[in-house]
C-alpha cells in the first residue's frame, strides 16, 4: 500500500546499497538512483557532442522557486498517493509548454478541473524551467515583490541588469548582494505575483545569451 510506496521512493532517493547491511551504495547513497542516472546521463550526452560536460550540466541544477503559494496536488483531488507521485514525476520531466498542457488536459479528463494549488503548481513548474535555462538558482517572493539569484555563470546579460536598476522608478529593482537581484513590485488583481515573476523572467530571457544565440 502507501506504505511500500513511500519505502520505494525513499530507497530511490538514498540508494539501494546492502539489502541487509547499515552501507549505502556509493555516490548514489547521496543523491539517489534517478538522479544519479540522470546525471550520467547528461554527462554521457555532453561527451557525445563533444563538449566537456560543465558541473552545472551534470549536477541539473534547478531553480528553486518560493512564492509563498500553495503548489500542490491535494489529496481530495487525486486520493491515492501512487498515482499523486507519479504526476508529481511527470511533471518534473515535462520540458515545453506543450508537455504541460497535455499533462494538464489528462489531469482535467480523468480528475475534474485544476484547483488553484495544483494551477500554481504547474505555473511554478513552467518558470522553473525557464528560469534555470537563464542560469537562476533560486527565486523567493510575496505579495510585495521577490528576489533572484543568479549563478555566477548566468546567461542574462549585464549590461540589461545595469539597465534597469538604473532607469528604474521608485526603486523597483536593485541589486541585494553580487548577485542578487530584488524586485520591489506589488502583486495586482490585473498582475498577480506568479504572473509578474514570469513577465519578469521573459524580459530576462529577451535580454540573454539564449536569445541571441551567444
Amino acid at each position: 500500500g502507501a506504505g511500500f510506496v513511500l519505502a520505494t521512493h525513499d530507497l530511490e532517493i538514498r540508494g539501494a546499497g546492502e539489502i541487509l547491511g547499515e552501507e549505502q551504495s556509493g555516490q548514489i547513497e547521496s543523491i539517489g538512483f534517478s538522479l544519479y542516472m540522470e546525471m550520467l546521463n547528461a554527462a554521457i550526452k555532453a561527451l557525445k557532442d563533444g563538449r566537456e560536460p560543465s558541473l552545472n550540466e551534470i549536477t541539473l541544477n534547478e531553480c528553486e522557486i518560493d512564492m509563498r503559494l500553495p503548489c500542490l496536488i491535494p489529496e481530495d483531488y487525486m486520493g491515492d498517493i501512487n498515482t499523486r507521485l507519479s504526476i508529481y514525476k511527470r511533471l518534473s520531466s515535462c520540458v515545453g509548454n506543450e508537455d504541460f498542457e497535455d499533462l494538464k488536459v489528462e489531469l482535467i479528463d480523468r480528475f475534474g478541473f485544476l484547483s488553484e494549488p495544483i494551477e500554481n503548481l504547474f505555473y511554478v513548474s513552467r518558470l522553473k524551467r525557464l528560469a534555470s535555462r537563464l542560469g537562476i538558482v533560486r527565486i523567493a517572493g510575496d505579495e510585495n515583490g521577490g528576489l533572484i539569484e543568479f549563478a555566477p555563470d548566468h546567461k542574462v546579460k549585464v549590461e540589461y541588469l545595469t539597465h534597469i536598476i538604473t532607469s528604474c522608478r521608485h526603486n523597483e529593482y536593485r541589486l541585494s548582494g553580487p548577485n542578487m537581484l530584488r524586485y520591489n513590485i506589488p502583486e495586482s488583481k490585473a498582475m498577480p505575483r506568479l504572473v509578474l515573476l514570469e513577465r519578469i523572467l521573459k524580459a530576462l530571457g529577451a535580454n540573454s545569451s539564449l536569445a541571441t544565440g551567444a
